[in-house]
This record gives structure tokens, sequence and C-alpha cells, in this order.
């Protein structure tokens, strides 16, 4: 997909990163896309729920009386209460490797083009 983008866009320099690598980056894609200090965002958006937690949602009449955070603090994870996942371990293990290799694949091909801490 990247040759084809870079194929498409000969004179755009595009940017790659790995996803865990973005808390540490984000303060240095903000200064180089807007050219301001702006202090990134702390909290992730989308934090994974327990599985309790989705339970809870997913049982609640009126869901928008309660919001998905708020429930998440009735329910956080413990060691009982694990995150939710549509993933089994084996199929998380596969992706994991899968997604590990192709990181490596990407630093290695992209060169200065892939972002580092």
């Amino acid at each position: 997909m990247i040759a084809d983008i870079r194929h498409a866009l000969p004179d755009v320099r595009a940017k790659i990163w790995a996803y865990e690598d973005y808390e540490a980056l984000s303060p240095r894609l903000l200064l180089e896309t807007t050219g301001m200090v702006l202090k990134p965002v702390q909290r992730r958006p989308m934090a994974t729920p327990s599985i309790k937690t989705v339970s809870a949602f997913q049982a609640a009449s009126k869901p928008a009386e309660q919001t998905l955070d708020q429930i998440a603090q009735i329910h956080p994870i413990s060691e009982q209460n694990p995150k939710f996942s549509l993933w089994s371990a084996t199929q998380t293990d596969e992706l994991s490797t899968m997604y590990r290799d192709d990181v490596a694949r990407l630093r290695n091909d992209l060169g200065e083009d892939f972002l580092r801490p």
C-alpha cells in the first residue's frame, strides 16, 4: 500500500510510525504538521474496556444515560475482569507476531521515513 501511495503521489513524503511509538512521537508529529508546539492529549481516546464493562454497557436499557467510561469506572480491568477482546489468546499471539514482522520490514524498507522515538 505504501508503494502505491508513493507511486500516486511521488512528491509527498509520507512518514510512518508504529502504533506503540505514537505517544513518544506525538510532540514531534504535532510540531512537524502544524508548525506549533502543542501539548498532546494524554488520555488514549478509546481505552480498552473490561469484559464486565462491555456486558454492562450492552445490558443498559438506556446506554446514553451512562457512558462507557462511567461504566468502566464501576468495572475496572483486573485479573478477575480482564480486557475485552475479540480474539482468542492464540489469535492474539499470531496477530502480534505478524505485526512485529510487518513493523520490522517497514523499518528496514523505509529508512528515515519510518519514524522512531
